[in-house]
């Protein structure tokens, strides 16, 4: 089958959309399926590696209706049967006109309108499935629950290793961009606490971090700070960190996978739920940045003094975080979307 993906990733987006339809886009590859990548311009390409063939719209991802002529030719010249659709700016107009090149399936956040498609996808772990499906009737099938949480083959085939330092170290990350400038705020509360003065602290700065130099010079001054730019083995960095702080997203169920002790907060609009999280004792959560920034710093501080002095409270999160997530949610999703 010849399935098209439809993401975008950016600055400003992030990479969320094009990181999970990656890990999708891997499987049905390698369940014999070929497929093609369309963006709207050169920026998702940083994100894609040419793991994928990819063709540039040259669109505003933001307008997704401007591009139905340009992406429609693309899907007649390639003979596409499936578009995997992740995108938070489609309108009925864009489903009803996709629907008659193909069967569409859409990963969904947002729950805005009823979407018109061959399959809806919601991999939350936190939400009534009914409810969801009674209100999203236009959908022929719907793909919903953690089970399906499309994540990559690493976290899957995951090699256990011991880490190459006795002190506890502490991994953040915000993904792939950190638009409030919050890690370099954190760590600089960190490295002010006496009593995490023998921790080492790894923090990510993914492909659209605009705060890298902060980092890099928080890194030069003490020799207990690390960033690693973007690196590919983050399933491997993760299992080896004894504390997690994390920015909400899909990157929180990849550490739920992994059983980590988590604290987590949000940055955008679409991480607000979140807290779930934390209400069913998986995560610690230290609130909105967007709403208290200097909350979340102060809380953040808090917590991981907490999972210091509590070893057992540590070992419990990542135990429960673990029962929503087995890592095999991509797979999943191929050998349904290929049987539409």
């Amino acid at each position: 089958m010849n399935v098209l993906i439809r993401a975008d990733g950016n600055e400003k987006i992030g990479s969320g959309h094009i990181m999970r339809t990656k890990s999708i886009g891997v499987q049905l590859k390698g369940l014999g399926a070929k497929v093609l990548y369309a963006l709207a311009d050169e920026r998702g390409k940083r994100l894609i590696n040419n793991e994928f063939q990819s063709v540039v719209l040259s669109s505003n991802y933001e307008c997704l209706d401007d591009e139905i002529d340009a992406l429609s030719s693309v899907v007649k010249e390639q003979k596409i049967k499936l578009i995997l659709l992740d995108s938070y700016f489609v309108t009925p107009k864009y489903f009803k006109e996709l629907k008659k090149l193909a069967k569409v399936a859409y990963i969904d956040d947002l729950d805005a309108f009823a979407y018109e498609c061959e399959a809806l996808i919601s991999y939350g772990a936190f939400f009534d499935k009914n409810e969801y499906k009674a209100r999203q009737n236009l959908a022929k099938k719907h793909f919903l629950g953690s089970e399906f949480a499309p994540l990559r083959a690493q976290f899957r085939n995951l090699q256990k290793s011991s880490k190459n330092t006795q002190k506890k170290q502490v991994l953040l990350t915000t993904g792939n961009t950190d638009l409030l400038g919050i890690m370099p705020r954190l760590l600089e509360a960190f490295l002010s606490d006496e009593s995490l003065k023998n921790l080492e602290f790894l923090a990510i700065s993914g492909a659209f971090n605009e705060h890298e130099n902060k980092l890099l010079a928080l890194s030069a001054k003490h020799k207990n700070i690390k960033v690693l730019k973007n690196p590919e083995n983050m399933a491997q960095i993760m299992a080896e960190a004894d504390f997690v702080l994390s920015a909400g997203g899909s990157t929180l169920y990849e550490l739920a996978s992994l059983a980590k002790a988590v604290i987590c907060f949000s940055i955008a609009a679409n991480q607000n739920n979140i807290k779930s999280w934390a209400d069913t004792g998986a995560m610690l959560y230290a609130g909105d940045a967007k709403a208290d920034f200097s909350s979340v710093v102060a809380k953040s501080l808090n917590l991981l003094k907490s999972l210091l002095n509590d070893e057992n409270l540590a070992k419990t999160l990542g135990q429960k975080a673990h029962f929503f997530v087995d890592g095999k949610g991509a797979i999943r999703l191929a050998k349904k979307l290929l049987s539409l």
